[in-house]
């Protein structure tokens, strides 16, 4: 591999690389042990240097890390350069998988556990996004499925080395350029537009549609072909994708507003794709009837009267109020949207020949291409109502236990089962922090918990 002769040598003289682990686009990742506190921890060695951007991204990515605190996106420790000249990140020890390699064994997941996957996914992107920070490069392959003794999924956001911090209203790439994989990039990414928020809602609906049809919406023999086909085509129904495949409609119509071409035409923000989400799972579980929703010219997600989200309150945990769009909400748009739901690579550079394909071959492709209408579902009948419901509780710190009646269920991230229409009172407790006392209900499918230290 030519990186043996890193083994056993100290970084910044408390950095221990022990053993190679992987190797991506700009570096090499290694085992390694922090001293004096014996902590494991991953270490990340920039390995192309003979450009100073590679450089410049490698360094973006331990600072965007370092300033984003979220339980969903991979910590950094420390970064630096040694003496010798050797670039290094060091940050958390994942224990698991990439989405990508999940997914080229198991070929697709359940609508269930890829609700869970994205919706880990929204949360740590649009912590980001509050940041002011665009990821530019969603894919399986960065996206870490980690091992937890508890059931479901836990997912951390990866490779922050091509996001880039927003000016305005967004930001530009250089004409004619862009870094990505052709699988999954943004049409104004392919474009050299204007990139924004939403270029990521876009790359979130790429990996859904991956996650349930089991292949990317558009995929060719050749990366060009691929990247005319983000700007031209519209990704094909899931009935022709996968014949037979069981998904409820009102899923697909979530995956295809994110894959509209025009951004104004998809989610405004991951929160507003999160709801979306939300009341799939809720409808699946057979917590709610099929919900008829749209979403505003603005891109909000106009949710029922009287429909109670996890994901509209502030705190994560719900509470004894009703949400009523009717009085105060979003007005609507004069074209919206609508839905019915029912139950049940390694980055490439392109230059200017990249303007040439999509200048003959896109130019008549996108005339007669239009943006795909969406079609309102038909009402199935909806099953009885579960007798219980899981409920993920997750906790800021990790690892807080889970009290109820002066008994311990478990830490977080921790599910529990609990009967239809019964409350459970838990408290949470974690070392160097005050206790939380929290209701969990059986409609609430996710809790957030952020405990205050002393």
């Amino acid at each position: 591999m030519g990186f043996e002769h890193l083994i056993g040598r100290r970084l910044d003289d408390k950095f221990e690389i022990q053993a190679y682990l992987a190797k991506g686009g700009m570096g090499v990742v290694f085992r390694g042990i922090q001293h004096p506190l014996g902590r494991e921890v991953a270490i990340k060695i920039l390995t192309v240097d003979e450009d100073d951007s590679f450089r410049e991204r490698f360094f973006n990515e331990a600072a965007i890390c370092a300033n984003i605190s979220h339980p969903n996106v991979v910590r950094v420790f420390d970064y630096g350069v040694t003496d010798d000249g050797i670039c290094f990140i060091v940050m958390e020890l994942l224990k698991g998988e990439a989405l990508a390699t999940m997914l080229k064994r198991e070929g697709r997941l359940s609508p269930r556990l890829a609700l869970e996957v994205m919706r880990d996914v929204c949360s740590a992107v649009q912590d980001a996004h509050n940041h002011g920070v665009v990821h530019r490069d969603l894919k399986p392959g960065n996206l870490f499925v980690v091992e937890r003794q508890q059931r479901g999924l836990f997912v951390k956001v990866l490779d922050f080395g091509l996001a880039k911090k927003i000016a305005g209203d967004g930001l530009t790439t250089k004409t004619g350029t862009f870094l990505g994989s052709p699988t999954y990039i943004s049409p104004e990414q392919v474009k050299g537009e204007m990139v924004s928020p939403r270029s990521d809602i876009y790359n979130a609906g790429l990996i859904l549609y991956r996650m349930l049809v089991g292949t990317p919406p558009f995929k060719n023999e050749h990366p060009s072909a691929t990247l005319v086909a983000h700007c031209t085509q519209a990704p094909e129904p899931f009935a022709v994708a996968a014949p037979g495949l069981e998904v409820p409609p009102g899923l697909e119509w979530v995956v295809t507003t994110c894959l509209q071409k025009n951004p104004d035409r998809r989610f405004a923000s991951m929160d507003e794709l999160t709801k979306a989400l939300e009341i799939c799972q809720m409808v699946m579980r057979g917590s709610v009837p099929p919900q008829r929703l749209e979403i505003t010219s603005d891109g909000r997600l106009v949710v029922p009267s009287g429909l109670i989200l996890e994901s509209q309150l502030d705190t994560g945990i719900l509470q004894t109020s009703v949400v009523d769009l009717d009085a105060g909400g979003p007005s609507m748009s004069t074209r919206p949207a609508t839905m019915l739901l029912v139950g049940a690579g390694s980055g490439v550079l392109v230059t200017a020949l990249l303007a040439g394909i999509i200048g003959v071959t896109g130019a008549l492709a996108w005339r007669a291409w239009r943006e795909p209408t969406v079609e309102p579902a038909t009402t199935v009948p909806v099953a009885a109502p579960a007798s219980s419901f899981e409920v993920k509780v997750l906790s800021t710190p990790e690892g807080a236990t889970v009290f109820k009646d002066n008994a311990a269920l478990g830490r977080t991230p921790l599910e529990v089962e609990i009967p239809n229409g019964e409350e459970w009172t838990v408290i949470l407790s974690a070392s160097g922090h005050r206790n939380r006392e929290v209701i969990l209900r059986a409609t609430q499918p996710l809790v957030r918990v952020p405990l205050l230290p002393y």
